[in-house]
């Protein structure tokens, strides 16, 4: 169960229900695009690349069904939010800006990956160990456009002084907060110098993490 949906994980112990099936099989070709890089060529003509985006879609309509129904019963019932979910879609920026279903389907699909059970109701314990490609996804060019490859900051803000609303990360308030408490506490411990001759900026280079 999340967000009041059931995803019939349980329905039948036997057999995988077709939103974890088609879950598991998107994931799974993600990690395998890593190791090859003419992927998008060779997925267009491909029964892989078929079934990769069946399974996307399928993802995505069971995503948009279950926001696009709990949006009815909200209005019908007009009730004020109950859950997680109705909070979201009641949820406005400082504009007064609702997200958008696109926006909608990313944050509910991130909180329903993110939870400490995974989509076919495997527990995942402390000390276990899960892996998601964050390289591939963060050099992929459909969500960050031709320049995936370069070091830019700005293609999250809007204007000087505003983040897009479809790129901001669920933890950005919390890792902001951890890094302002870091730094306040190094400066009252430890006195900061520059090394003689250090280049200034520093080099960045690629890394797996």
């Amino acid at each position: 169960m999340s967000f009041g949906a059931n995803f019939e994980c349980l329905t039948n112990p036997e057999e995988k229900s077709q939103f974890v099936t088609n879950f598991e099989y998107a994931q799974n070709v993600m990690f395998k695009r890593f190791e090859h890089p003419l992927w998008k060529i060779t997925e267009k003509f491909s029964e892989k690349g078929r079934r990769m985006r069946e399974a996307c879609k399928y993802i995505d309509d069971y995503i948009y069904n279950m926001i696009n129904n709990y949006k009815s019963k909200l209005e019908i019932e007009k009730k004020t939010a109950s859950n997680l979910l109705a909070l979201l879609i009641n949820a406005v920026d400082e504009n007064g800006k609702k997200f958008n279903d696109r926006e909608l389907r990313d944050v509910v699909l991130n909180l329903i990956i993110a939870d400490n059970v995974l989509p076919n109701n495997t527990p995942v314990f402390a000390g276990e160990y899960v892996e998601y490609n964050l390289f591939a996804m963060g050099r992929d060019e459909k969500i960050w456009g031709e320049d995936a490859k370069q070091f830019n900051p700005q293609r999250f803000l809007d204007s000087e002084d505003g983040l897009r609303p479809n790129k901001f990360n669920l933890g950005q308030q919390f890792a902001t907060l951890e890094v302002i408490m870091l730094v306040v506490m190094m400066f009252r411990e430890f006195k900061f110098e520059l090394v003689p001759g250090q280049k200034l900026p520093p080099e960045f280079e690629d890394s797996i993490t």
